[in-house]
Parts: structure tokens; C-alpha cells; sequence
């Protein structure tokens, strides 16, 4: 055979290899199959080996020199001095001639004892975006059976092979997490529908196990008179009922669950018989526990009790069950908390007694009068979508009489957003006490809420100060951009660059200033505003709101108020509102 013919046989094999691997649906098993079919076709006979790293493990997928499949096999993490563990930490592919010879001159020794040891090798690292996912080596019974050429070529295929790894391994975790994601959300439906304390305790376990395959979930939940956590509920039954028999309970601080109970953190075991505040249970109820990990179930910072999964394998919770154990303790407590309310209301006869006095409260969280400041007038409407909501506006009294304007858009509804919103409106006048700047204020007030609250919610806000004597107002958005200029020749968005507050820790706040002359008119207002429907579910919009604007251009600002208000509520008809409205005006009148 010529050069020119090997060569081209060559290339023939890398871009058939390279057209199945296209055409492969990711499958890790069948890109595997393709790489050492493939590799057969470019090397003389050798064993092929393809080590696949998955966290503290690594699975081993063999085939002989005929092409046949040995049974998988799993190992421990290869450590740092042997082959495996040094192409791992270097990245590097190596190629050994003659293991006898060269055998004091290696980077890194073999660390298994075969019967059958191999002559010779190539070592390729399986490797995508600076990350080793395997290793692929070809072993042969002789000595010096692959050239530098076999080298060359194995390490483009292994390359090929790795990209399409990686992207398999990308799909795979989407893949799941989508699946997660959506038995999450079923689980958490399941149980934030049940109202019923004791029904909920005892059927929140059996979901979570079955849904997510834990080998025993528990439940505790902490007593606030004897300050102690009381066991509630087991997915074994026979462990269920005799430790809800016995009245079992724990100190807070003891074991793992009390440690979380304590501390209000996220605890896992990777290995039971090894870490000290594991208490193993009686070994005829759960004898193949082996790792744990334990969350606190908590509502804003109060810890209601703790969710606890255990798993019959060695470290076997990973950052997915993580988040998925989080995400469910969330659920739970607000399960809890809704079971607990839902109590309360039948105590009290009637849940709509305790809504209204809520609304009530949070309706005295607004201001009660407009404010009067020379040469401006003011207006402001306040609609839940339900009972009680998450938006609120102030007005702030400021030193040298000027005065603040805010408003605010939690992003939730009912009464974890009415919460939420009573803490912000108050973080908020307590720190424009010291009258900050607009950005400082703001970022003051991310920083309270990060350090007093534990919840995925959080709060876009709109600050602006009025200047009377200079006619100058400084603004700052908290991610809330619903902020208008309405001159006579046209309709200006406020701007300024910001993120929402209650996220981050460290964020930053663009603050902007505006000169205001005669007749010009601020709107501030929430999305409920234009993203109300009507009974086609076709929003209110954009364009019909500034049309509306426009059309009440001249108008005090009670009368623009008014007219706003009266044209979305015409829009909407008998549709029900989904969001808030909220919508504050304020004009300069001379």
C-alpha cells in the first residue's frame, strides 16, 4: 500500500468515525462503542479500555482483541501517582513502548496487579474544555506494537470522541435536570395542596421517596414550647409507627439532624460509619443506610423542622439532590406554614376573616394622605389582585423639602409577598432615615433585606427624590424600569441600571437626575398596569397605556390617576386581575 493510499484510508476511517459520532443521539454507550469500533480500524489487535470518571468513582467499559465486550466494571478515583490518576491531573497522552524497558522512566506506574500484564500502550485523556471526563488506552501483548503515527491518530479520535462526550453529558444533565424540575414541581403541588398538618407530614415522606428514589425519608419538626424536634413521619411504615409509638424526639445540636435544626444549614454525610454526629438507628428498621443529608425546613428565618434522606450507598448526594432536597424543604415549609394557616382560619371559623384583617394591616402600611409640596400635586391607586399583594408605593418626607417616591413590585403573590413587602416598605424608611442618596439607599436596602431574610423572593423598587426649590428629581431602579417622563412633546422612560433587590450581596445601582419644568408629569406604576387582560386574555399593553397618557395630557394628576385606572378597568371588563396595580403620578404644577 502506498503513502498516499494509507493516507487516505486513514482519513477515510477519522471522518466515518467522525460522521457516526455526528449521528449518534448522545448516548454514552454508543459513543463509546464507536470510538474503540473505530480504533480497531486505525491499530493492530490490543485490548481497548475506556475509564470514565463519574465523581469519587470511575467506570471501566473493556473490550478484548477480537472486539468483544467485557462486563463493566467499577474503581475508586485512580490516585495521582498512578497512570490513570497522572493523565487526570496533567491532561497529557502517553505512549508506551515496552512497559520492561521503559518501566523506571514512566511519568506514573500501573496500579493494578494483572495476570496478563501488557508490552505496550497508548494513554489518551478524554478531554473537553480543560476537563478530563475519561481515559481511553489501547494495550497490546507485544512490545513496541503502536507507533508515533497510532499516537497521532488516536488522539484526534479520542478528541472527536470527548466533544461529542461532553456534549452528550451537557444534554444528559439538561435532560434531567428538566426532569427534576418538572417532578419537583409535581411533588411540590402535591404537597402544598394538602392542608391537613397531620395528613401532610405523613404523606410528604411517601411523595418524596417515590418521586425521587431515596431509599427512607424523614420528617421532624420542631415543637417551639419544649424547643425540641418530634419525629413525624418515616417512608418505612414500620419504622413510622414505632417511632411515632414511642414519641421519638431530639435536642437541637444532636446528631445530624439536630446539628441542621440548630443551625439552620444544609448537612450531608458521605459516609455514615465515619462521621461523628451520625446516631445509627436500630439496625432492623434501616440497616443499609450508608450517607445522609439533612435541610432545614424554614420559613423566612424561622426553622420549622427538618427534612432528612438517607441513601444505602457511599456519598451518594451530589449538588443535584442538593438543590433538589433544598427546593423540597422550601416546598415543605411553605406546605407547613399553608397547613398551619389553613388550621388557624378553621380555628377562627373563617380564613377570609384573617384576609381581611391582613389587607386591613397592609393597607395601614400605605400612606394614608397625599402629600403637600409646593408647586406639585400628587395621586395614587393601590389594587391586590387578591386580598392582600406584594406592590406598595411611599411617600417619604426628606430633609430641605424635598420628598421621596417609591414603588415596589414583589415577585410573588399572597401572603409570602405581603410579607415580604411589610419588610421591604419598612427596610426602606428606616434607611432613607439618613437620608442617603437614591443608589446608596437602595443598595442599603439589598443589603438589609439579604442579611434579615431567607426565601427565593425578592423586590424590584423605583426611588425618586423631588427637589422643589431646584425642580431637580434623582432617581435609582432596583430592576424596576416602570418609571415615565411625560412632557408635552412626548413620553420619556426613566432609565437607570440596576438589578432587583434581594438577590445578590453586591450589586450596583446607576443613579440619573432629570430637571422638571412646568406641567410635567412622573408616572411610576407596576406591570399590573399594562399586563392586565381582558376576558380574551389580550393584555392592556403598552401602546393603549401612553395612548391614554396622552389622551389626559393637561390634566391634574388625580384626574390622569382616575382616567388610567378607569381605562384599564373598562379593558379588563369581568376578567379577573392577575397581578397588583399599582400607580403613583406626581406633577409639577408652576
Amino acid at each position: 500500500m502506498t503513502a498516499a493510499t494509507s493516507l487516505a484510508r486513514i482519513l477515510e476511517i477519522l471522518l466515518d468515525a467522525s460522521q457516526n459520532l455526528a449521528r449518534t443521539d448522545l448516548d454514552e454507550a454508543a459513543i463509546l462503542d464507536i470510538i474503540q469500533t473505530n480504533a480497531r480500524r486505525i491499530l493492530p489487535p490490543a485490548r481497548i479500555h475506556i475509564l470514565i470518571f463519574r465523581q469519587s468513582q470511575a467506570q471501566l467499559f473493556a473490550w478484548d482483541e477480537t472486539g468483544k465486550a467485557l462486563p463493566p466494571a467499577w474503581y475508586q478515583t485512580p490516585a495521582a501517582h498512578s497512570i490513570m490518576g497522572w493523565l487526570k491531573e496533567t491532561r497529557q497522552a502517553l505512549l508506551v513502548e515496552d512497559f520492561e524497558q521503559d518501566w523506571e522512566k514512566l511519568p506514573a506506574r500501573p496500579s493494578y496487579q494483572s495476570p496478563d500484564p501488557p508490552r505496550s500502550a497508548i494513554f489518551v485523556p478524554l478531554l473537553v474544555a480543560n476537563q478530563v471526563l475519561g481515559v481511553f488506552s489501547a494495550q497490546s501483548r507485544q512490545p513496541r506494537a503502536f507507533t508515533t503515527e497510532h499516537f497521532k491518530l488516536l488522539r484526534i479520535l479520542s478528541n472527536q470522541a470527548a466533544a461529542v462526550l461532553g456534549a452528550g453529558r451537557m444534554l444528559t444533565r439538561e435532560r434531567r435536570r428538566a426532569n427534576q424540575l418538572q417532578t419537583l414541581a409535581h411533588v411540590t403541588r402535591s404537597v402544598v395542596s394538602i392542608l391537613d398538618l397531620d395528613t401532610l407530614v405523613s404523606e410528604v415522606v411517601d411523595i418524596i421517596a417515590e418521586a425521587f428514589g431515596y431509599y427512607h425519608v424523614q420528617l421532624f419538626v420542631l415543637d417551639p414550647d419544649s424547643n425540641r424536634l418530634m419525629f413525624k413521619a418515616s417512608s418505612d411504615r414500620v419504622t413510622h409507627e414505632l417511632w411515632r409509638q414511642k414519641g421519638r424526639n431530639q435536642a437541637l445540636g444532636e446528631g445530624v439532624v439536630g446539628w441542621v435544626a440548630r443551625h439552620g444549614r444544609l448537612r450531608k454525610v458521605p459516609d455514615v460509619a465515619i462521621d461523628p454526629l451520625y446516631i445509627p438507628d436500630d439496625v432492623c428498621l434501616l440497616p443499609d443506610t450508608r450517607s445522609e443529608m439533612a435541610v432545614a425546613v424554614k420559613l423566612e428565618d424561622e426553622v420549622l423542622g427538618v427534612l432528612d434522606v438517607q441513601s444505602d450507598k457511599i456519598d451518594d448526594f451530589g449538588p443535584e439532590d442538593e438543590f433538589i432536597l433544598v427546593a423540597l424543604a422550601d416546598a415543605v415549609a411553605l406546605a407547613i406554614a399553608n397547613a398551619r394557616l389553613y388550621a388557624s382560619a378553621l380555628e377562627q371559623q373563617r380564613l377570609a376573616t384573617e384576609l381581611r384583617v391582613a389587607r386591613e394591616i397592609q393597607v395601614g402600611f400605605l400612606p394614608d394622605q397625599l402629600p403637600a409640596l409646593p408647586g406639585y400635586e400628587f395621586a395614587a391607586r393601590w389594587e391586590p389582585a387578591s386580598e392582600i399583594g406584594g406592590d406598595f408605593y411611599d411617600f417619604i418626607p426628606l430633609q430641605n423639602e424635598r420628598l421621596g417616591l417609591v414603588i415596589a413590585d414583589v415577585a410573588d403573590k399572597g401572603i409570602p409577598a405581603a410579607l415580604y413587602m411589610a419588610l421591604s416598605r419598612t427596610t426602606m424608611r428606616l434607611v432613607t432615615a439618613r437620608d442617603p442618596s437614591p443608589a446608596e439607599a437602595l443598595q442599603r436596602v439589598n443589603a438589609a433585606i439579604l442579611d434579615t431574610t431567607y426565601s427565593d423572593l425578592f423586590v424590584t423598587l423605583f426611588y425618586l427624590v423631588i427637589d422643589p426649590r431646584s425642580h431637580l428629581i434623582r432617581y435609582a431602579s432596583g430592576g424596576h424600569g416602570l418609571a415615565l417622563l411625560v412632557q408635552e412633546d412626548g413620553i420619556t422612560p426613566l432609565r437607570s441600571k440596576g438589578m432587583a433587590l434581594g438577590i445578590l450581596p453586591d450589586i450596583h445601582i446607576e443613579e440619573q437626575w432629570q430637571g422638571l419644568a412646568a406641567g410635567d408629569v412622573i408616572i411610576l406604576y407596576t406591570d399590573g398596569v399594562t399586563d392586565a387582560v381582558n376576558e380574551r386574555m389580550e393584555e392592556y399593553g403598552k401602546e393603549r397605556f401612553y395612548a391614554r397618557i396622552r389622551a389626559l395630557w393637561g390634566r391634574s394628576a388625580d384626574e390622569m390617576a382616575a382616567g388610567i385606572h378607569a381605562d384599564v378597568q373598562a379593558w379588563k371588563g369581568g376578567a379577573p386581575r392577575y397581578d397588583d396595580f399599582t400607580l403613583v403620578i406626581a406633577r409639577r404644577v408652576q
